[in-house]
């Protein structure tokens, strides 16, 4: 099975030197499906074969986070958009008009699980995040049977922008942000 094929994800962050992040992606058995590697701004998707295929872009924003989703042929699918820079913290997923296509929403106060739903509301995906250590964590995406690629795509790029959000958004506390 490929990346795109598997109904459940572990993504688990990898620290380089430079304390930029990347992630692998597991399958529930442990094995390597893919990886999200690269700066700051520029991520890419990457299968089990080391093939891009995706790009995330996430530029520099003040007070909320952005990540543009692009597929291996240069075609934009969209962003994930964080629309509540205080309190629980709320994505848009906006198709490449910004058209708002979906969300991505906490289920819990304790910002742990996240649903990603259609415009309908209809769950899609969901996003656990699991803490381990100061600051870090690891996520499991669980994928709706009848989900599309472009579907996981955004929930990878909802892990990037989810990450990002959280992490830049606490302090020197270990504990989730409400």
């Amino acid at each position: 099975m490929g990346l795109l094929d598997e109904k459940t994800w572990l993504i688990e962050p990898v620290w380089h030197f430079l304390l930029t992040r990347s992630f692998d992606i597991l399958s529930p058995a442990g094995n390597r499906l893919g990886s999200i590697t690269g700066g700051s701004i520029d991520l890419e998707v990457r299968d089990a074969d080391e093939n891009v295929i995706a790009t995330l872009e996430r530029p520099w924003q003040l007070f909320r986070v952005k990540v543009y989703v692009t597929d291996a042929g240069g075609v934009g699918h969209g962003s994930v958009f964080q629309v509540t820079p205080l309190g629980r913290i709320r994505f848009e997923i906006r198709d490449t008009a910004g058209a708002v296509i979906g969300a991505i929403s906490p289920t819990k106060a304790w910002a742990t699980e996240f649903d990603l739903t259609d415009k309908s509301g209809s769950v899609l995906a969901r996003i656990t995040r699991r803490y381990r250590f100061w600051r870090t964590g690891s996520y499991t995406v669980d994928f709706d049977a009848g989900s599309t690629g472009a579907t996981r795509m955004f929930a990878l790029a909802g892990v990037v922008a989810l990450d990002k959000a959280i992490d830049g958004r606490r302090s020197s506390s270990a504990a989730p942000v409400a």
